[in-house]
């Protein structure tokens, strides 16, 4: 029996983001040429974007439009660039709300392909008081009118897992836990915590197009070069949704714990959209 080739669908390097660096990590552990992935075109995307072109290979085709204009049609063509071969093959969806803003489309989209499915969600939570199951109102919504049209979910942990089958046992087969996994990056790894705190330090001030007065300040307070200071923080994209602004909570519960060390948070990242940077 020939093995099934996979497409995944979504973000994928140099797009920034974490989607990306998930489907470059499964692509990595995928057999050679029966995978490709199908891509927002990076001229049209609307997001941030990374000038690595280093992704950029024979399997990967950046061919969906704008976040906004997608569709089956879309897909097939794309499908029929890579070289799909009919009845042998399996579409890997990458999912989380910035990418798919348009949920009825995203549904309407697995609907009308007539091809096995796989959604993995980024952003699915279980710990929402929304409703009974812990999963968001929304995303309660999305997975009650997506389940029906695909072959399978996957979810990265227990939690979301639970919360899934717990809101639709009807559909509990359909769901798998599949970890995010741990990026690689061993020069990284044999690098001592005082020369990785020079490194972020000095790349904060030298290479960032931070505000000057910020720069000043974290020249000053030698925030990352004091060897007492227990510095807690957060990376990625800027998001409201994400609810990092509790970081300075635990910074807070943290310093009446220990009182004897200075707790730092930061939070270091790009805003996902004009509206946010204002």
């Amino acid at each position: 029996m020939e093995m099934a080739s996979i497409y995944f669908v979504g973000t994928y390097s140099p797009i920034m983001c974490g989607i990306a660096d998930y489907t470059s990590y499964l692509t990595r552990k995928s057999p050679s040429r029966r995978w490709g992935v199908l891509s927002f075109d990076l001229e049209k995307y609307g997001a941030p974007l990374s000038g690595n072109d280093g992704a950029h290979t024979n399997q990967v085709w950046y061919g969906i439009p704008g976040r906004h204009d997608f569709s089956a049609t879309v897909i097939r063509d794309g499908l029929k660039r890579l070289g799909m071969e009919d009845g042998n093959t399996l579409l890997w969806f990458q999912h989380e709300n910035g990418i798919w803003p348009d949920s009825q489309k995203f549904v309407a989209m697995l609907e009308n392909l007539d091809i096995p499915k796989v959604v993995t969600f980024h952003t699915l939570h279980f710990q929402s008081p929304d409703t009974p199951s812990g999963l968001g109102r929304n995303q309660r919504d999305l997975l009650q009118s997506l389940l029906p049209h695909v072959d399978a979910i996957t979810v990265f942990s227990d939690g979301v897992y639970y919360a899934v089958a717990t809101a639709f046992p009807e559909y509990s087969d359909k769901v798998y836990v599949l970890k995010h996994g741990v990026h690689s990056h061993p020069e990284v790894s044999r690098v001592s915590r005082k020369e990785a705190r020079e490194k972020l330090n000095d790349f904060l001030l030298y290479e960032t197009d931070l505000a000057q007065a910020v720069k000043e300040s974290l020249h000053k307070q030698r925030i990352f070069l004091n060897p007492g200071n227990v510095v807690i923080g957060q990376t990625g994209f800027l998001d409201p949704n994400k609810r990092t602004d509790l970081l300075y909570v635990v910074r807070d519960s943290l310093r009446q714990m220990i009182r004897d060390r200075e707790i730092v948070a930061v939070r270091i990242g790009k805003s996902k959209d004009s509206v946010q940077r204002t």
